[in-house]
């Protein structure tokens, strides 16, 4: 299925649950090295129980990406309890949590467009099933924008 909202037709590069991030690519494509040079553009949506919000922008860079597919991975293998995905600004963050020891999980999805006078936060419960996939789609979006310089943040 396709994504339509905002002009966006093409299907979100990572799903999970009512949260999806298409990856347009990298914000300051011409920067091979430095801390600017793993910032990605992005549009981010999570809905749930009638509402929906969506924003679009610098939120998150390619590290941040690997270290959640890593910490999916950690979870999924029942190594550690929690996964996050977060930039250096609130304005969005997904953790998944680990909330029994038998597969059962929470996605918790904060996301505004402003973080100085909004706040929005989505819940949902998933369970170990829904990992391989969203590891998966980690994988290919980083093997499409991979980290170019590793020493100003670490993985």
């Amino acid at each position: 299925m396709t994504e339509t909202r905002s002009g966006i037709h093409h299907s979100a590069d990572f799903k999970l649950a009512g949260f999806r991030l298409w990856v347009h690519g990298y914000a300051y494509g011409a920067i091979e090295s430095g801390i600017d040079s793993n910032w990605l553009r992005l549009t981010a949506s999570c809905g749930g129980s009638g509402a929906i919000v969506e924003i679009s922008g610098t939120y998150l860079d390619a590290p941040g990406f690997q270290r959640f597919r890593n910490g999916l991975a950690d979870l999924h293998a029942m190594r550690v309890r929690e996964a996050i995905l977060e930039g250096y600004e609130p304005n969005l963050v997904a953790r998944v949590v680990a909330t029994d020891r038998t597969g059962h999980l929470a996605l918790r999805v904060d996301i505004t467009p402003d973080h100085l006078a909004q706040a929005h936060w989505f819940e949902f419960e998933i369970d170990q099933s829904y990992l391989p996939a969203a590891i998966a789609a980690l994988d290919t979006l980083l093997v499409r924008l991979p980290i170019r310089d590793t020493t100003t943040h670490g993985v």
